[in-house]
């Protein structure tokens, strides 16, 4: 699956329910390598943290900005996170400048049915989704945020070897 053609398709949806005080910038590499993933999954991945983005700027605006790229992590280079062998990955990162989460909030946010939502508002199940599918994917999830500065998801998901997505791509063509 190649993730800037999720990612655009995610951004599309998203693009058509925003305020006009939300700015939306993509930052899609191309070139990057397809990753072995279920698409529906991954497409619940990109649209829930684009919704958690949205929503904490749905009072104030702000920047919404979503990028894909590829990271090479060697033995010399320390991974972003430990659960990450060496090798090709594909990251995905959301990124707003919304509200921001303290450390209390930022330390619960995976976990199923925790919400700071109001009562109706939401379930506290999209984030503990998106963690589950990431490691089901063999993939990991960092996230970094400040109060008042906003917070950014990165996804890292393994690129699949050249040779099996040369071998993916004949199988599609025919």
């Amino acid at each position: 699956m190649h993730l800037p053609t999720l990612a655009l398709e995610v951004l599309t949806l998203v693009q058509a329910t925003l305020p006009g005080t939300i700015t939306v910038l993509s930052h899609l590499d191309d070139t990057v390598g397809m990753v072995l993933a279920d698409p529906a999954q991954l497409y619940q991945v990109g649209l829930h943290l684009c919704t958690n983005a949205v929503q904490s700027m749905r009072y104030t605006g702000g920047l919404l900005e979503i990028s894909v790229n590829a990271l090479t992590l060697s033995r010399t280079v320390a991974p972003p996170l430990p659960a990450l062998p060496p090798g090709r990955y594909v990251q995905l990162i959301v990124h707003d400048t919304g509200h921001g989460m303290p450390p209390e909030i930022l330390a619960r946010i995976f976990d199923p049915f925790f919400t700071t939502k109001e009562v109706g508002e939401g379930t506290g199940l999209g984030l503990a989704v998106v963690h589950g599918i990431v490691n089901s994917h063999d993939g990991a999830i960092q996230v970094e945020s400040t109060p008042g500065q906003g917070t950014t998801f990165t996804v890292y998901l393994p690129q699949m070897p050249a040779t099996v997505q040369e071998d993916s791509a004949w199988h599609a063509s025919y």
